[in-house]
């Protein structure tokens, strides 16, 4: 069995969770974020010149083989771990059923509907990289046997984002949409003040209010880091270092 998250924290913490239970299976990661960016056609040159802004060209070799190994897939050879409350590995997701052979069966352990446990503030998984090592047992026990056809719904949906090949894909009313890229700037504006703070401090406010009631993961922190870079360039805000630093700091202009 192959394994399949579209998070590297999942595929970790999957990884490390297999081991535990005497499966050390292979377990395969989608490097990118699919919300953020050109999607028109996932491995073509728009988007890896948009990819390389960000993460290197190692990084991006990685991803393309990953896309060949699914398109190589035989029947019953994968598993794939997800959360339809994460807009990340729900924008992988639609990708992969895209991609892979349509009548090809696998393995779908999907956490949406699964509690995170007493102890935790999020009421559901929010993120395959968020639950501990001993839940992924209990990925076995909901896994359904399905195919891409399955997925009718999502694969227009999925369809008419790629048509549309906006710069940036939210949730709205439970499926992913088209948004401007300012849709999470809020976020950002409402925890800086003309104070200095560090940058990483507010990506992970930011990060933390986007998900509110709704229990879901929006937004990335590569997409948080890049508006920051777009406010510095704007002059919105001043900032001390290289915004991707984890000891820059920022602030709002003094007036």
């Amino acid at each position: 069995m192959i394994h399949i998250c579209f998070s590297i924290s999942g595929a970790q913490s999957l990884r490390g969770a297999l081991q535990n239970i005497g499966k050390p299976e292979q377990v395969l990661h989608f490097c990118d974020d699919l919300t953020a960016g050109p999607i028109l056609d996932i491995c073509g040159a728009e988007r890896k010149f948009y990819y390389l802004n960000r993460l290197d060209e190692v990084y991006w070799q990685k991803q393309l083989r990953f896309w060949q190994r699914v398109s190589e897939a035989r029947d019953s050879e994968l598993m794939v771990w997800m959360t339809r409350r994460n807009s990340l590995e729900m924008a992988g997701f639609s990708e992969f059923v895209s991609r892979i052979p349509k009548d090809i069966k696998f393995q779908l352990a999907e956490f949406s509907n699964e509690s995170m446990g007493d102890r935790s503030f999020y009421r559901h998984v929010i993120g395959i990289g968020l639950i501990i090592p001993k839940q992924f047992e209990r990925g076995f026990e909901i896994a359904q046997t399905v195919c891409a056809k399955d997925f009718k719904e999502d694969l227009q949906r999925w369809n008419q984002l790629k048509f549309e090949n906006a710069e940036l894909r939210a949730f709205k009313e439970g499926s992913l949409t088209s948004v401007g890229v300012d849709h999470f700037d809020h976020f950002l504006l409402e925890n800086l003040t003309t104070e200095w703070q560090w940058a990483v401090r507010i990506v992970g406010y930011a990060l933390g209010n986007s998900v509110g009631q709704g229990q879901t993961i929006e937004v990335g922190d590569l997409w948080l880091f890049d508006r920051l870079a777009v406010f510095q360039e704007e002059g919105r805000i001043e900032c001390d270092g290289d915004i991707m630093e984890p000891t820059t700091k920022i602030r709002l202009p003094e007036r």
